[in-house]
Parts: C-alpha cells; sequence; structure tokens
C-alpha cells in the first residue's frame, strides 16, 4: 500500500469541490421533499415533471448557499491569520521595544518632518525627559533650535537623502551635562525602498575623548622638547633580530650636528646613513641596550667616515616599546681644544684619574629640577632621592662644614657671577669626600631668577696627592739641608779628629792633657755618628746592599734587640722559614730595627697603663712575612716615587705603648723632631731615610693609649743563593 501526501492548496480545492458538490444534493432533495409534500397536501398527481423543477430549484439554491458558507469560513480562517500575525507582530514590537530599552547606546527614530516617533529609556534619561515630552515633538523643540540648524539638521538630511552618517561632537544634556557623543544615523526605508525617516544611535565618547585629546597633548608637549632639544636624539627601530637599526625619528640638534636630513634617513638603515657606525662602536652599545634594556653610556668616541668626522657622546636607552634612543652632544669643539692643550702643556701633564662632574638644576624653592646620574657615583646615592627631598644635600654635608654651606646658599642672588665653596659630605658607604662646587643663577630674559645650576666635582684624591705632594717636597728640603750639613760637618769632624790624634800621639804617656784629649775624640765619634744618622736620612749615607735571609738577620740581632727592649717589655718575634731574601745593606737594615725596638721600648716610659714600664703585658712584636703589594697598596707619605707592584717582605714591630696622636704621627720623621726630654729626634729620621734608600716603604698606624705598629716593606730579591 502506497501513501500519498497532498499539499495544503489541493486539500483546500478537493474540500471545495466536496462542499459544492454535497450544496447542490441538499438543495436538490429539499425541494423535491417541498414538492411531494405539497402534492400530498394539496392531492396532486405525482409526476416526473413535480421532481424534476424542484430539484433543478433546489440544486442551484444549495449550490449558492453552499458557496456563500464557504466564503464564509473562507473569510473567518483570513481573519484568524491576521490575528495570529498581528500578535506576533505585537510581540516582536514588544521584544524590540525590551532590547531598545536595555541598550545604553542613546536610540531615535525621526521622520522626514524631524518628528520624533520613538526614542529608548536611555535616550530620555540622557534628555531627563518622559517620552510625551520627545515623542510628537521636532528634533529643534528638545535639542533647541541652534543645537539642530548647527549641528543635527545637515546630517539628518543627507540620511533623508538616503546616505548613512557617521560623525562626532559635544552636547550638552539635561541629565548628563556636556558630553562628547558619537553619532549614527541609518536611512528607515519603506517596503518600496523610499526613505520615510531616520534611525540615530548615539554613543557617549567622552572619557575616550578626553583621553586621546590628553593624548594629544602629551604627544605635542614631547614632541616640542624633542624639537627643542639641543641635545641630538635619534629613534631608532631593531631589524634582523637586533643586528641593525632602522631611523624611526631625528630632531633638528641632531640633524644640524651630523650634516643629515631626516627625510633621507627615516626608514633607512643606520648602517647605510653612517656607516662607521659600528667602526665608532654605537652600533655595539644600542644591541646590547636592545637586547638587556640597561642604559649604558658610550665612552667619548671619534666617529669616521668618508663625509663626515666629528667627536660624540651618546647615551642609549630602550623605550617601552621595544624602540632604542640615543642621546648625544657634540663635543668635537671641545676634544679639538683639549687636544691642543695637551700638546702645548704636554711637559706639565700628569697622569691622573678623571671623574664626571655629578650637575643638578635647582629651582628658586630649593626643589631639585633636574640631577645627573654622576650624583650616584660620587656620593652612593640615587638621583630619585636628591629630586624627591629638597634638603637631601644639606643633610650629607658634614656638621663642620654646615656654616660655610649654609653661608654658600644664602649668596646665591640673581647675578650672574657664579659661586664657589669647597666643602665635605658623608657618602652613603660612611666615607668622606671633598667636593668642589660651583654654582651659577639661571635667570630668563626679564631677570627674573629660575634657581640656579650647579656643578660638583669629586676633588678628595687630588687634595691626598696635594698633601703628599707638599709632605714630600718638604721631607726632600730636609732632606737636602741635612745631607748638606752632614757632608760639611763630616769633614770638619775628619779634620778635628785627625789634629788631635795628632796632638795625643805628641803628648807623654803620662801627659794630664791626654785625658782631655782622648774627651775630645769621644765627642769627635759621637758627632761623626750623628753625621752619619743625618747622611742616612738624606739617603746619602754609603752603603753596601747584599741578598740577606731576613729572618737570619733578625734572629742574629735577638739578643741585642731583647737587651734594648728591656726591662720596659718583653721581645717577641715571628720568623717564617720561608721568605724571600732582600738587597739590603746588613748593618743599615740593623740599625733600622735597633731604632723601631729602641722607640717602641720608650714609648712604655711615657706609658701610665697597666701596661706601662716593667709590666708583664708590655710586649714588643717583631713580625715578618711576605705579601704581594699593588701599586695602590705602595701609595703612602713616606716612600719612594714609582715603586714597582711586585713582593715585598714585610718587617712590622707592633707595640702596646703609649701610642701616639695623629699630630705626633704627621712629624714623626721630621729631624730632631722629639717627645722626650733626651735624644736628639733623628733615629726616626734615620730610619726613613734608610727605607727610601733601599726603594721601600715605611707606614706608621698609632693612637694615642693603644699603641704603635710601625711597617717597613722592601722589595723581594728572589731566593737564597746555597753560597750566602
Amino acid at each position: 500500500m502506497t501513501e500519498t501526501s497532498e499539499s495544503p492548496k489541493q486539500n483546500s480545492a478537493a474540500r471545495k469541490i466536496a462542499w459544492g458538490t454535497l450544496s447542490v444534493l441538499a438543495g436538490a432533495v429539499l425541494l423535491c421533499a417541498c414538492s411531494v409534500l405539497n402534492k400530498l397536501m394539496v392531492g396532486a398527481p405525482m409526476t416526473a415533471k413535480a421532481f424534476t423543477v424542484p430539484l433543478l430549484f433546489g440544486g442551484g439554491a444549495g449550490l449558492v448557499a453552499g458557496l456563500l458558507v464557504l466564503a464564509l469560513k473562507q473569510r473567518v480562517r483570513a481573519l484568524e491569520t491576521e490575528a495570529s500575525l498581528l500578535r506576533r507582530a505585537e510581540d516582536a514590537l514588544n521584544d524590540f521595544g525590551r532590547i531598545a530599552a536595555s541598550i545604553a547606546d542613546h536610540v531615535s527614530w525621526v521622520d522626514s518632518d524631524y518628528i520624533y516617533r520613538a526614542v529608548n529609556k536611555a535616550y530620555l534619561e540622557a534628555h531627563s525627559r518622559t517620552r510625551e515630552e520627545i515623542v510628537g515633538h521636532t528634533v529643534a523643540e528638545v535639542l533647541g533650535d541652534d543645537v539642530f540648524e548647527r549641528l543635527v539638521k545637515a546630517h539628518l538630511d543627507r540620511c533623508l537623502n538616503g546616505e548613512t552618517v557617521a560623525y562626532g561632537d559635544w552636547f550638552e544634556f539635561r541629565g548628563l551635562g556636556r558630553r562628547y557623543m558619537d553619532v549614527a544615523c541609518h536611512p528607515y526605508r519603506n517596503d518600496d525602498g523610499s526613505v520615510s525617516g531616520v534611525v540615530v544611535t548615539s554613543r557617549d565618547s567622552t572619557q575616550l575623548r578626553q583621553t586621546q585629546e590628553t593624548l594629544a597633548e602629551s604627544e605635542e608637549r614631547f614632541r616640542s622638547l624633542f624639537e627643542g632639544m639641543r641635545d641630538g636624539v635619534a629613534v631608532y627601530e631593531a631589524v634582523d633580530d637586533g643586528a641593525d637599526f632602522l631611523f624611526l625619528d631625528w630632531n633638528p640638534a641632531g640633524q644640524e650636528m651630523d650634516g643629515g636630513s631626516r627625510e633621507d634617513a627615516i626608514g633607512r638603515r643606520v648602517t647605510d646613513v653612517f656607516p662607521g657606525v659600528e667602526k665608532f662602536g654605537l652600533l655595539d652599545v644600542m644591541r646590547r641596550v636592545w637586547r638587556t634594556g640597561v642604559p649604558e653610556d658610550q665612552p667619548v668616541s671619534i666617529y669616521e667616515d668618508e663625509r663626515v668626522t666629528f667627536w660624540r657622546q651618546n647615551t642609549v636607552y630602550r623605550l617601552p616599546s621595544g624602540n632604542v634612543v640615543a642621546v648625544y652632544s657634540d663635543i668635537t669643539e671641545r676634544k679639538q681644544a683639549e687636544e691642543a692643550l695637551r700638546e702645548a702643556e704636554l711637559r706639565y701633564r700628569t697622569i691622573a684619574d678623571f671623574t664626571y662632574d655629578w650637575e643638578y638644576w635647582a629651582n628658586p624653592d630649593g626643589t631639585m629640577r633636574y640631577v645627573s646620574l654622576s650624583c650616584e657615583r660620587i656620593t652612593g646615592y640615587a638621583r630619585e632621592q636628591f629630586i624627591a627631598d629638597a634638603h637631601f644635600i644639606d643633610e650629607l654635608v658634614l656638621p663642620e662644614d654646615q656654616q660655610i654651606w649654609t653661608a654658600h646658599r644664602h649668596a646665591v642672588s640673581g647675578d650672574s657671577k657664579p659661586q664657589g665653596v669647597q666643602f665635605r659630605i658623608r657618602r652613603r658607604d660612611g666615607e668622606t669626600v671633598w667636593i668642589d662646587h660651583v654654582c651659577r643663577p639661571v635667570v630668563d630674559e626679564q631677570g627674573r631668577f629660575l634657581g640656579h645650576r650647579a656643578s660638583n666635582r669629586d676633588i678628595t684624591e687630588r687634595l691626598r696627592t696635594q698633601k703628599r705632594l707638599q709632605e714630600a717636597q718638604r721631607l726632600e728640603s730636609l732632606s737636602i739641608l741635612a745631607g748638606g750639613i752632614a757632608h760639611d760637618f763630616n769633614n770638619l769632624l775628619q779634620g778635628m779628629l785627625g789634629y788631635a790624634e795628632l796632638v795625643r800621639s805628641a803628648l807623654p804617656e803620662n801627659s794630664p792633657e791626654r785625658g782631655m784629649i782622648q774627651e775630645i775624640e769621644d765627642a769627635g765619634r759621637r758627632a761623626a755618628h750623628l753625621s752619619r744618622q743625618m747622611l742616612a736620612y738624606s739617603g746619602k749615607g754609603a752603603f753596601l746592599a747584599s741578598r740577606l735571609d731576613p729572618a737570619g738577620l733578625v734572629a742574629a740581632q735577638a739578643d741585642t734587640l731583647a737587651s734594648i727592649a728591656s726591662p720596659h717589655a718583653r721581645l717577641k718575634r715571628t720568623l717564617p722559614n720561608d721568605l724571600p731574601p732582600v738587597m739590603a745593606d746588613a748593618g743599615q737594615l740593623t740599625q733600622v730595627l735597633q731604632n723601631l725596638v729602641t722607640n717602641a721600648a720608650e714609648s712604655f716610659e711615657e706609658d701610665d697603663s697597666p701596661s706601662g714600664a716593667g709590666d708583664t703585658d708590655a710586649l714588643i712584636t717583631i713580625q715578618l712575612s711576605v705579601v704581594d703589594a699593588g701599586c695602590e697598596d705602595l701609595v703612602g707619605s713616606y716612600m719612594d716615587d714609582d715603586l714597582p707592584a711586585g713582593r715585598y717582605v714585610r718587617f712590622e714591630v707592633i707595640d702596646n705603648g703609649c701610642g701616639m696622636d695623629a699630630e705626633t704621627v704627621s712629624r714623626v720623621f721630621d729631624p730632631f723632631f722629639t717627645t722626650k726630654f733626651q735624644g736628639r729626634g733623628l733615629g726616626m729620621a734615620a730610619t726613613l731615610g734608610i727605607v727610601r734608600g733601599h726603594r721601600g716603604v715605611i707606614h706608621v698606624v698609632s693612637e694615642a693609649g693603644r699603641g704603635t705598629t710601625v711597617t717597613v716593606l722592601l722589595p723581594a730579591a728572589g731566593p737564597v743563593q746555597e753560597s750566602l
């Protein structure tokens, strides 16, 4: 059995035919029945005609009635269908209304006469009006004639002509105040395609607009700064994984310095614009900064190619975007001047380390407008600390120098004269640093005081060098004086002693005058010994150097040194067996040891402490060792010039006696300086001369009440020979 399916139209046609047929049959039957009934009631005969006519009329009437019934049913169904569609449309419209009401954007429907036909809830709230106050009213009535004519009408007219229009502008709302709106106008079209109105959606973009305007202002400020900087600035983008860089921007100062143009450079590789950049060293700096993100200063360098030659000092940074910025200054003229100065003053030039100055610009109220990075190298503190606290620099100045620093700050005024002062600060690590401070007031064209620019230079090492030079000159002068006097005095003594000996030999053995002549000879020999000490201090004393075992020399003098130390103190020796030899005069080195032990023993005579004279705790220690000394270890007031780094044998004589104050230590090697009632003050002076004559170093560390340590360094001479 096969099932067939018919379409709704086929079913409808079949139903219509069935209904028509039934209506005809029903009408015919009805009329026939009426005819039969009529015949029966009147007694008329029953003929064929009597059935035919009613049948025909009844069928026709039935047909008409059936068709009427059918038409009525179809109309009812059509009305039901239309009602269903209207209900669905109404539901859809309600859904659309709820959707429109939930939209945050302002939505309105305006007809071709600029009359509102519909608005959403957001639109009503923005204007702080009811629906009845807007719908049915013109746009001009709601927004005002001026706003309508100036901002709205032209856009609505374009949209009514079939365009989709988008624009943005500032509007004043009763409910929101002044807001920036992004507006979109869409044509509302009828079924035939004609435009009968406009659907307008407006979005509040005030915050975005304000952000954009702020960003634009910021970009303009930075662009002005970029364009107005006196230093050259170039911005680069890395390519080839940081192997090369493209020009992104270049300020006018940089173009003028380098003799190029922004238009020719933008988009080109830096290696094409400046072929010598890799040899110059800047390309390697840019690569490192791009990879690490750590800013880097390029040392002052000379750039050369076939087109230009110049000196530059670059600082390279990486931006958050990943681009690289080079800020540089042209120091060509300065380098040329420095080169000319070096050539003119070559004989007077001394080799010294240079330091970059620490500079800052302070506002009139003392706050820091700018602080250079060098402040951290000089003070140990980051520049942010100086910028954050206007009085931070005051806290670094030592209390002893606060008065001169304060007076200097008050002296800075609006004139054009620079002001200078020297003071001390305490670094972060506790070290004291001398600062040479020079500042100059900054004024504008009208003469108004804008603050001052200051340059601070660390002159600590320079002052130390000056002090060492002055001390060396002083000792050299004393040495020359002592040497000259001792030489002439020694010549006179030789004659005196010679004549005294001749007189003594001419006298009889039992002559009483021989005793007096002997006294003259003894005094002359003592004077000769004094003369030899003065010659030793001057470094002009004669000595015979040989390879000596330091430990053996001290051991051989053990008894003599112990007798010098007693009865004031015990003598202790620390003598390693593996010390290298030294080239020295045995007699003079013995004199050095005896002088140092003598001074140490005498310190207990003046000591009132429990470890003073005769106390069992009084101790003198002779300690030998070998050290590897660098040039910085050999720097001191009491040394020969230009001593080389290397291995040195260290002699230390340590006592726990009365010690010395700083002033006494500073004069301990002066000829004829002594703190004792007896004594000539030549022992330590002679010791200094002997050590310097052996190209060694002597250093004294002492503190009142805490004892003294004297250290002598003599150059090691290599292994001891078997013959020694």
